[in-house]
């Protein structure tokens, strides 16, 4: 490889890759947990941003599968799949928001109407045209070398293709649109013209839409499924075959109906197609969490979609998702096997090793290794105290030159019995031993180790570790398009050290000082990216405000009474019922993934339910606090949040990063 390439610069190489590059790059993980893809119904894949939608919806494709025949690997697909053929659109690339500019020269008592008929029949010819291209290709390829044949067996011949235009006529959907062709060749042109005119026409080509186009518009979903039913009649496919139609990108309908004003529009539309439950075609949907369940309306009826009945879903953020009291990680074997195909397809010998991420990162450091870097030369700070006395400083004292852990726990445990007893003077240190190492402190310190770790590199002003196996994994909050920009920003910083390496044939063992610069550079960039999405701003501002609290809160904590306030819990029927900004806020982050929301058994007397929210693992060492959860968080209000989000002195420090914020955390730490 070239000395200066990053493996991991392209973030978004599995969108943009060839069929054969597909091969090499997909990770079968998400397939093998999603079963119902290939199943006989409609499914909505849904994730966050960078979770996998758009990769696992292109391992249906045909010049993918194609692609895993000719390599002679194995498609990661259940055993006993009925044959398919998928055909589909991405509307991002497909710029499906180009319908939307001239919705305004549409009368207003009749725009709504304008713009779903004319949405409903776009989309339409998309399906159409990329599943009799996807058709024609696979037979084409089939009569080279038979690939495929087996599974899905394409009859091209003249007779079946007469048979087919036949087939296609027959139907009334048309509206006498493919009246004048005589041949396929002039149906799929037909097809493909008929796209070129409402481009030309949403484009500002022309001044009307074409009025052939315009008086022969379909509705949703029929068309499709006419093409679809008509290629097994005339035999061009087998019955058994089934038809899957991906509509990827879902939540740009979202954003579009916000842009234009139209509110649900769009997705009705789609939810129209799905309500058919036609037998015919079944429908992929690639969604996010918020595209899809703020409208399930249907268009023209108003009725809901019906979950499990027109639909089925795959959550990839629920697949991966660490469950409390659950053993069942996938997402450790998912982030090991992706960061092993990117460096095997950059040529590192090493690839193959056992442990990648280990090999890579190496082992995450314990707390008490990392609390020594923290203290380093810092000496035990002999603080006067009402609780204090000499002798126990004096313990503590000689306890941090070996464990300053163990030390920053005992003074933590001294404040806390002071405060049980009533602020009492603790004397002679000797008559209590450390009763904070004992077993049943067990989990006491663990609780407490990684708050007890962040006042420790707090107080020396240091910059907090996150580096090795364990952290970077968790870090990434089961979300993989965060895995690998940790992995991106970590080897730019190994590479920028090592000017003088020569080009490395073996992955490297990359040092902990550039994984801790690459970690606080990916959590940098995303807190950034929080402004790309809808209501950015204040997204961002409302989670800088929630962090800059968090942090506050954990460091003036001396006696970690309370290690669980990096997040917030609410009442949920205060959440759920209020029409608050804050609230609205709240959800906004959550489904766009800059907030964890997850149920909270509360240990509240009385016993109410309670949701709690907690930051995204990523943006933990930009604010240096613990990215693991623990214990109770900040029990709090919808009016106390909305002081912490308006607070003034939180506006002005909006664009700053929190206290005791490193420059060179290289410097800092290892020099």
């Amino acid at each position: 490889m070239n000395r200066f390439e990053n493996p991991f610069n392209d973030l978004w190489i599995t969108e943009r890759l060839d069929s054969a590059g597909f091969v090499k790059m997909f990770s079968p993980i998400v397939a093998q947990q999603s079963e119902g893809l290939f199943s006989t119904g409609n499914v909505v894949v849904k994730g966050r941003q960078g979770s996998g939608k758009s990769m696992l919806l292109g391992l249906l494709a045909t010049r993918t599968r194609i692609a895993y025949a000719r390599a002679g690997e194995d498609y990661p697909a259940p055993a006993g799949i009925a044959p398919f053929i998928a055909a589909g659109t991405n509307l991002i690339r497909d710029n499906a928001q180009i319908v939307s500019t001239r919705i305004n020269e549409q009368p207003e008592d009749r725009r709504r109407e304008w713009v779903a008929a004319t949405f409903a029949d776009y989309l339409n010819y998309l399906l159409i045209e990329d599943l009799l291209e996807n058709v024609i290709h696979l037979a084409l390829e089939q009569q080279r070398d038979s690939v495929l044949s087996e599974e899905i067996s394409i009859s091209w011949t003249e007779s079946s293709q007469r048979l087919l235009l036949n087939e296609i006529k027959k139907s009334d959907v048309w509206n006498g649109y493919f009246s004048d062709c005589h041949s396929l060749s002039d149906l799929v042109a037909k097809v493909s013209l008929r796209l070129v005119l409402y481009r030309k026409y949403f484009n500002f080509n022309v001044d009307e839409l074409d009025l052939d186009v315009a008086n022969s518009r379909t509705p949703i979903a029929e068309p499709v499924a006419v093409i679809a039913e008509s290629l097994r009649r005339a035999g061009v496919c087998k019955p058994e075959t089934l038809i899957y139609l991906r509509i990827d990108q879902h939540e740009e309908l979202h954003a579009l109906e916000s842009r234009t004003g139209n509110a649900g529009i769009f997705r009705q539309v789609i939810n129209r197609a799905l309500a058919t439950r036609d037998s015919r075609v079944s429908y992929r949907i690639g969604t996010r969490h918020y595209a899809w369940s703020d409208e399930l309306s249907i268009w023209g009826s108003g009725a809901p979609l019906e979950h499990m009945r027109d639909y089925a879903t795959i959550d990839i953020d629920e697949i991966f998702q660490r469950h409390e009291n659950s053993s069942r990680l996938l997402f450790p074997v998912f982030a090991e096997d992706v960061l092993r195909r990117r460096l095997r397809a950059y040529g590192f010998e090493n690839a193959d090793t056992k442990s990648l991420i280990t090999h890579v990162f190496g082992k995450s450091m314990r707390p008490a290794e990392r609390a020594k870097i923290y203290a380093n030369n810092n000496k035990w700070v002999k603080l006067k105290s009402q609780y204090r006395s000499a002798s126990w400083n004096s313990v503590l004292s000689d306890l941090w030159e070996t464990d300053p852990l163990s030390a920053k726990l005992g003074d933590a445990w001294l404040r806390q019995k002071a405060q049980q007893d009533s602020g009492v003077h603790l004397g002679d240190a000797s008559s209590y031993g450390f009763p904070w190492l004992s077993d049943d402190k067990q989990y006491w310190r663990k609780e407490r180790n990684e708050v007890a770790l962040m006042q420790i590199a707090g107080s020396a002003n240091q910059s907090m570790i996150w580096s090795g196996d364990r952290h970077l994994v968790d870090l990434a909050g089961w979300n993989i398009l965060a895995f690998m920009s940790i992995c991106q920003k970590i080897w730019g910083a190994w590479l920028r050290k090592a000017s003088d390496m020569s080009v490395p044939r073996a992955a490297p063992s990359i040092p902990v000082d550039c994984q801790v610069i690459g970690v606080l550079e990916a959590s940098r960039d995303w807190l950034e990216k929080i402004r790309e999405g809808a209501n950015g701003e204040h997204r961002r501002r409302l989670i800088y405000a929630l962090g800059t609290w968090f942090s506050r809160s954990l460091r003036k904590d001396k006696a970690i009474s309370y290690p669980g306030h990096n997040g917030i819990s609410l009442l949920r029927v205060e959440f759920l019922d209020s029409s608050s900004e804050i609230c609205g806020l709240l959800r906004d982050c959550r489904d766009h993934g800059d907030l964890i929301e997850s149920p909270h058994t509360t240990k509240s007397a009385d016993g109410k339910p309670r949701i709690k929210w907690h930051l995204n693992p990523i943006l933990c060492p930009f604010f240096r606090i613990p990215h693991i959860r623990t214990k109770e968080p900040i029990y709090t209000t919808i009016s106390e949040l909305e002081s912490v989000y308006s607070e003034d002195e939180g506006r002005k420090r909006f664009l700053r990063e929190p206290e005791v914020c490193v420059d060179d955390p290289q410097q800092s730490l290892f020099n």
